[in-house]
């Protein structure tokens, strides 16, 4: 455990002193991929250790209740409802993009970008029956798709970094740990928090990948542009009435879903450009 606290306390001090082209001088070799991540694994896991006891263990009332509540060709929350088609768009690109490279199915890329694509389908649609009729029932058909799109995104990122299995192996385990913190949580044998952990840990995880370890083919800007995007995306999903009022079209929660189809788009494109170099 010190030996990966060491390296990346060596990596941080190289990013501080010289950045980048710092770290290609004394211990580049020596500081490996496998080693950061295992080191601001542990990072996260002291982190969210210590942040537990503070986190909510339950949503607020107020969750399930939303600014737009207008009704369009019988259709209730209907902005809310249609906005999420922008996933359906994305993810129909991203199963396209996949048929016109000659990447072999069982391959870790190309399971990844499957599954990235195949959440954003499904994200499409477990949105609108979510936003068709808000429960912690039917919130459980939106927040799984969820957890696959977190895990396919930061398995890209993982292959892309350190490696291609490791990528495919942590998607499998955040996805498996995601949805039984879904599902616990509507069962009532968990709380809140497990599913926060997933979500904003992973968030983190990507955030911190791409500030320690160098990029190979998916540049820094478009990871940037996309955790840019997510942020933006959240602000304007807790301004969900101001920009209702301001607007008189569309709420925050409605941009919220185009800014967010917007961020997978973007990764989604960098997965086929990558994935077009690796199979060539």
């Amino acid at each position: 455990m010190f030996t990966y606290l060491k390296s990346g306390y060596r990596l941080v001090k190289a990013r501080i002193m010289g950045g980048r082209n710092r770290l290609s001088l004394p211990y580049k070799i020596s500081v490996r991929p496998v080693n950061i991540v295992i080191g601001l694994l542990l990072f996260l896991a002291t982190s969210f250790t210590l942040a537990w006891p503070h986190l909510p263990v339950a949503d607020a009332t107020e969750y399930f209740k939303f600014s737009d509540v207008r009704t369009l060709l019988g259709i209730p929350n209907a902005i809310d409802v249609i906005s999420n088609l922008a996933f359906l768009f994305v993810g129909l690109y991203g199963i396209k993009t996949l048929t016109q490279n000659k990447m072999k199915w069982s391959h870790p890329l190309y399971l990844i970008g499957l599954c990235l694509s195949s959440s954003a389908i499904l994200t499409c649609f477990g949105s609108m029956y979510f936003h068709w009729s808000p429960n912690p029932d039917s919130l459980v058909w939106d927040r799984i798709p969820i957890v696959l799109g977190f895990a396919s995104i930061n398995a890209l990122m993982i292959a892309d970094r350190v490696d291609e299995n490791w990528g495919l192996y942590s998607l499998g385990t955040i996805f498996i740990l995601g949805t039984l913190s879904v599902i616990g949580l509507n069962q009532n044998w968990l709380t809140l928090r497990p599913y926060i952990v997933v979500q904003f840990g992973t968030i983190l995880f990507i955030f911190l990948i791409l500030l320690f370890v160098p990029a190979k083919r998916i540049g820094n800007s478009i990871w940037w542009a996309t955790l840019s995007l997510y942020v933006i995306a959240k602000i304007l999903e807790l301004a969900d009435q101001r920009i209702l009022d301001f607007t008189g079209l569309i709420s925050g929660h409605s941009a919220k879903h185009l800014l967010a189809a917007m961020a997978m788009y973007k990764i989604l494109s960098a997965f086929h450009n990558t994935a077009q170099a690796k199979s060539q």
